[in-house]
């Protein structure tokens, strides 16, 4: 079941979507307008789900007013229930009146929802929206959360719900995309899920929420691509909207399966993409770096191999982390990003057979023995831990030193050198066996 909330700029649409899902997602402020894209997110209540979509203000006067009317008229026509959501505090306006006659014309049941009523008695304050004459209403404060727990029973015992009840799978393979503003995330976003659900403008900054969609691949697994805010550089946030973006980009790389660091060739690779990069590296997140644009200083396939080369010289710390060019002009170049895509899921998700690990552990002993044969510290034995999308290691060491980390990094390095696994970080542990 699919649930929209819509409504004019600034009537709560987004608090109630956090309120609703149980998580700050969509970023709220006082201001009009924060909200641009429709953003997704599954709805959980007593065991049960649907997905909900939080939407931006219609009939703003801003300049993403034309492209916000337009998604959302796109995204009315695959939407079971609207939440019509009015500031129960104000009375109604024009706006509200023309989204009313909007929805009225759409195939759609529609439920009115009268927000910012934090007492009960101001629910007689203005009572206009008796005119919109839809006949289910609810009085709610998003803010304290009054009135949404009637919402959700009625929601779930809807005749529209109980007819397509199944449960939402909430464990996709997450793939966040994410750079500096202006890359073109958006643009490879809406490629990837062959829909255009991030809206895409010149303008910098453009995207502030985090835009989630799920899409099968062509292996018929389903993984979920969250487009995100562009990151700037951490002196240059001034606006507090972007600045909580900036934050939740880096909350969401450290929950994904996957990062997809979108770099634009013609910047090349500044001191923020690398923080991105360090970000990823220090939580072990998997991640392909994309140099969009290409097509702007036309690269011979030698330079290509030039920059990469220069890359794993300059960062030996990330040469496990694949390197792609392409160009959103050129549909079939965002293809290869697919099948990479694909390949680390299953890399990832690789059982390593204890025989093969034991072997691979004396070849390393023998190695570091033959390098420095006075070390006193010494690996045991060790085993993979089963952890889904996660290619991770335990290893018992004797010796009466913590192991140095150059010899950690060397024993890493063996795994991945023997083991032939690419494009994917090791998680390698070592607990001390005395």
């Amino acid at each position: 079941m699919e649930i929209a909330i819509i409504g004019k700029p600034n009537v709560g649409k987004s608090t109630l979507f956090n309120r609703l899902i149980g998580k700050r997602v969509a970023i709220t402020e006082k201001v009009a307008g924060v909200t641009r894209d429709n953003n997704k997110r599954p709805l959980v209540w007593k065991d049960k789900s649907v997905n909900i979509w939080d939407t931006g203000g219609l009939f703003d006067d801003g300049v993403y007013s034309d492209h916000i009317y337009n998604k959302i008229n796109q995204l009315l026509k695959d939407i079971d229930l609207v939440f019509f959501v009015i500031d129960g505090s104000k009375p109604l306006d024009k706006r509200d009146e023309a989204i009313a006659n909007l929805l009225r014309k759409c195939d759609v049941a529609v439920w009115l929802i009268i927000n910012k009523l934090d007492k009960i008695s101001d629910a007689n304050t203005y009572t206009d929206f008796y005119t919109l004459s839809f006949d289910k209403h609810y009085f709610i404060s998003s803010v304290h959360g009054n009135g949404t727990g009637l919402l959700l029973d009625d929601v779930f015992n809807s005749e529209t719900y109980l007819s397509q009840s199944k449960d939402i799978d909430k464990n996709f393979f997450r793939i966040i995309i994410c750079g500096q503003p202006n890359a073109g995330k958006s643009s490879i976003f809406n490629i990837l899920i062959k829909n255009e659900l991030s809206i895409i403008s010149e303008i910098p900054n453009t995207t502030r929420d985090s835009i989630a969609a799920q899409y099968m691949l062509p292996d018929q697994s389903v993984v979920e691509f969250v487009d995100t805010a562009g990151m700037k550089r951490p002196g240059k946030v001034k606006e507090k909207v972007v600045k909580y973006s900036v934050l939740r980009t880096l909350e969401n790389l450290q929950k994904s399966d996957l990062a997809l660091l979108i770099v634009d060739c013609t910047q090349g690779m500044t001191h923020q993409n690398l923080r991105i990069l360090g970000y990823a590296e220090e939580h072990k997140v998997a991640t392909v770096i994309v140099f969009n644009k290409f097509d702007l200083l036309e690269f011979s396939q030698k330079e290509k191999k030039e920059i990469i080369d220069n890359f794993r010289k300059n960062y030996p710390n990330l040469v496990w982390m694949p390197v792609i060019f392409v160009s959103t002009f050129n549909v079939k170049s965002v293809s290869k990003i697919t099948k990479l895509i694909i390949e680390i899921r299953e890399n990832l998700n690789t059982k390593i057979p204890k025989n093969v690990l034991n072997r691979l552990v004396k070849k390393i002993l023998f190695l570091q023995s033959a390098v420095n044969p006075a070390n006193s510290t010494t690996i045991s034995h060790g085993y993979q831990i089963d952890e889904k999308n996660r290619m991770k290691f335990l290893f018992f060491v004797r010796g009466r030193k913590e192991m140095h980390f150059s010899r950690k990094r060397f024993v890493e390095n063996e795994m991945r050198k023997n083991l032939q696994i690419k494009n994917i970080p090791f998680i390698v542990k070592f607990k001390n066996s005395r």
